[in-house]
């Protein structure tokens, strides 16, 4: 039990005295075992004393015990117990280039008492070795932690300007933030104004009938108390207009709002464009109307009363601005999927405002309703097309261009 408890005690030798057998106690693979005391304790051999220590007790009974001084350092491959050695006197000087050190251990509970030195010996070469190897250790522990600091400050230095990045870009997306609120605040207000001027418009061009409606049925009430029929039925005719006239503004405010969605058919804009200028041309013999198709013959996807009415405006508006004659051209032309149309006149032109809106609804530069280039932009958007005006480049008057898909182009993008 007493090796047992003891790691570092690899055997014990016990002499109880005269008359008496010894005993050994060593280890056997780990295990702790009594030995045979006839055989010769086995770690006499010079290499296990090398690297162990003994000591012996005197008198009648006598303790000799063999210690693992690796193990009693903690040391298990006995490495750092190289050059220990346990002596029962004091070691003399060190001579030559050899260092010496040496613990004196005493127990006073033995008797006798138990007294020895455990000795270090080394060569002096050797200890500077450790030194060396031990600075070597401290050098680059210094530099791993110089090391280490440099990539410390590096990665604080770049988390230093992804921080700042991170800043401007949230500093920048709440400055377009406001910039979008400031947008959508003015397009409210301007859709606002949009539907106010239209409100206005609506009002204006339906009260007029009323008003004169009004007039003619107090002079129809006066005709019938007089007793004059041809009177009476001339007031009624103009209340009839009247009445035609505000149910036309209210057509052209609901084809405006939601233009026709009747079957399309694929057919050329050249017939629509012919039959709007043969309605045209005995209403304004002044103005000279050509027509140059280019087109070879390439077809769209529409609705022919649209196209009509498309047309019949654009032209009717290039006709009204000639009061006193003028020219008219259409060019009709295809390239890649798309049919253009281009209407040009050598009328005053179009102010920069006019330009701007043009396709307004109720905005009109000649006292007109309004709705008929509005209309227009319903229609041209309905078909899958782009329409614009501006001046002509080529001299005085203005020019629109609209732009349709062709036929084939449609139907893929409408699958």
């Amino acid at each position: 039990l007493f090796v047992q408890a003891r790691p570092a005690l690899e055997e014990l030798w016990l002499s109880p005295g005269a008359g008496n057998d010894p005993v050994t106690v060593g280890r056997r693979d780990g295990a702790v075992v009594v030995l045979d005391p006839a055989q010769p304790p086995p770690r006499q051999d010079t290499e296990w004393r090398a690297r162990q220590g003994s000591f012996q007790l005197g008198g009648d009974a006598r303790i000799r015990a063999w210690v693992d001084l690796g193990g009693i350092l903690g040391d298990e491959d006995g490495a750092g117990s190289e050059g220990l050695t346990l002596e029962s006197a004091a070691p003399a000087a060190a001579a030559g280039a050899e260092i010496t050190a040496a613990v004196e251990i005493e127990d006073p509970r033995w008797d006798p008492p138990i007294r020895f030195w455990l000795v270090a010996r080394q060569d002096e070469s050797q200890v500077e070795r450790s030194v060396a190897a031990l600075a070597g250790r401290y050098r680059r522990t210094v530099i791993w932690n110089l090391v280490v600091i440099v990539a410390l400050s590096a990665v604080v230095a770049l988390a230093l300007v992804q921080l700042h990045r991170r800043v401007r870009a949230e500093a920048a997306a709440q400055q377009e933030r406001k910039v979008r609120e400031l947008e959508r605040g003015l397009l409210h207000s301007e859709r606002l104004a949009s539907v106010g001027r239209f409100a206005a418009g609506v009002a204006h061009e339906v009260n007029n009938p009323l008003e004169g409606m009004g007039n003619y049925l107090r002079l129809l009430e006066a005709d019938l108390e007089a007793g004059d029929t041809p009177g009476a039925r001339e007031r009624l005719r103009r209340v009839r207009e009247g009445l035609d006239r505000a149910a036309a503004v209210v057509r052209r405010v609901l084809t405006f709002s939601d233009p026709a969605r009747s079957p399309k058919e694929s057919f050329s804009m050249l017939e629509s464009i012919r039959e709007a200028v043969d309605f045209l041309a005995p209403r304004f013999p002044k103005v000279a109307i050509e027509v140059a198709d280019e087109s070879r013959g390439a077809e769209i996807l529409a609705n022919r009363v649209d196209l009509s009415q498309l047309f019949l405006n654009l032209l009717l508006n290039a006709c009204e601005g000639q009061p006193g004659g003028g020219e008219i051209r259409v060019e009709l032309t295809e390239r890649d999927a798309w049919v253009t149309v281009r209407i040009t006149d050598r009328g005053p032109g179009l102010d920069e405002e006019a330009v701007d809106r043009l396709f307004e609804p109720f905005y009109s530069t000649r006292g007109s309703s309004g709705l008929g280039l509005a209309v227009c932009h319903g229609i041209v958007q309905d078909h899958g097309g782009e329409i614009s005006a501006a001046n002509a480049p080529d001299g005085p008057g203005a020019a629109f261009e609209v732009h349709f898909p062709k036929a084939a182009a449609r139907r893929v993008v409408e699958a």
